[in-house]
C-alpha cells in the first residue's frame, strides 16, 4: 500500500510503503452510488435531496451521487444494512486502495501514462482546460490536465469507462470517493490489516475524513492509486460521492 520512494509524483502521506494483509472476506460495489439510489433512501427517510449541481440534464438518476458529506455516506450504508439485513459499510482506505489497484503496482490501475486515462476514468482532460482559457483568460499549466478527451465535460453517469482488472468501475475520476479512515500525515504506525480503519483511536483528526481517486476536476498527479486526500465530515461537494463494502 502507498507509493515508493522511487514515484516522482507521490506526496509524503503516501509514504512510507508497506504491506497490508486481507484477511476478511469484503465485497465492494462495481459502482458509484448512484443519485437513482440515494434519492430513494432520502425520500424514505425525509432527508432532503441533494443538489446535482446543475450536472443533471436528464441523466440525473445515472450521476454519481455528490454533495454528499461522510455523515450522509454513513447514514445512507446504516439504512441499508437495515433494510436489506446485511452489513453495508464505508471501506476503509486500505480495503479501497487494494480494490482499486485490482492487482497493480503501477501508479494507475491502467499503467503509468496519464494520457491513457480518458478511456478509464472521467477526469480534467483537454476540453477542460480549454473551457477555462475560454471562460477566464488564463493558461493552466500543462500538469494540471489529460493529455487526452473524454465525451463529458463534468459529471458522468456510472460506468461509462472501462473498469479495472476486477471490474469496478470509476475507481479513479469522476468523484472523490469518502472511506472510513481519519487522515494521518503518513503511513508509519498505520494498520497492517485492510478491515482495520484508522480510528480515533489513533490520534488522527477525526474532523476529517480520507477521500480517495480524485474527480473530474482535479489535476493530473491527483488521479492516482495511492493519492490521499481529506474534507471535514460534513462537507459537501460536486466533486464528493461514495462508493460501498458489503462484508461476507
Amino acid at each position: 500500500m502507498g507509493s515508493p520512494d522511487s514515484d516522482r509524483e507521490a506526496a509524503e502521506n503516501e509514504k512510507p510503503q508497506h504491506k497490508v494483509q486481507v484477511l476478511n472476506a469484503f465485497k465492494i460495489s462495481r459502482y458509484e452510488v448512484a443519485f437513482a439510489e440515494y434519492t430513494r433512501f432520502a425520500m424514505l427517510t425525509n432527508r432532503p435531496l441533494p443538489s446535482d449541481s446543475g450536472f443533471g440534464a436528464g441523466e440525473r438518476q445515472r450521476l454519481p451521487v455528490i454533495n454528499i458529506s461522510w455523515r450522509d455516506a454513513v447514514d445512507y450504508a446504516d439504512w441499508l444494512s437495515e433494510q436489506t439485513g446485511k452489513h453495508f459499510r464505508l471501506p476503509t482506505e486500505a480495503e479501497w486502495e487494494y480494490a482499486a489497484r485490482a492487482g497493480s503496482t503501477a501508479t494507475r490501475f491502467w499503467g503509468d501514462d496519464p494520457a491513457q486515462a480518458c478511456q478509464y476514468a472521467n477526469v480534467f482532460d483537454k476540453r477542460n482546460q480549454q473551457e477555462i482559457r475560454r471562460s477566464f483568460n488564463v493558461s493552466p499549466s500543462l500538469a494540471t490536465h489529460h493529455n487526452c478527451e473524454d465525451p463529458y465535460f463534468a459529471l458522468a453517469p456510472i460506468g461509462s469507462f472501462q473498469p479495472n482488472a476486477w471490474g469496478l468501475f470509476d475507481m479513479l475520476g469522476n468523484v472523490w470517493e469518502w472511506v472510513a479512515d481519519c487522515p494521518h500525515q503518513n503511513y508509519v504506525d498505520a494498520p497492517n490489516q485492510a478491515n482495520r480503519a484508522w480510528g480515533p483511536e489513533n490520534h488522527g483528526d477525526c474532523s476529517k475524513r480520507v477521500v480517495r481517486g480524485g474527480s473530474w476536476f482535479v489535476t493530473v498527479r491527483d488521479v492516482r492509486s495511492a493519492e490521499r486526500s481529506s474534507d471535514q465530515t460534513e462537507d459537501r461537494g460536486s466533486g464528493l460521492g461514495f462508493r460501498l463494502v458489503q462484508d461476507d
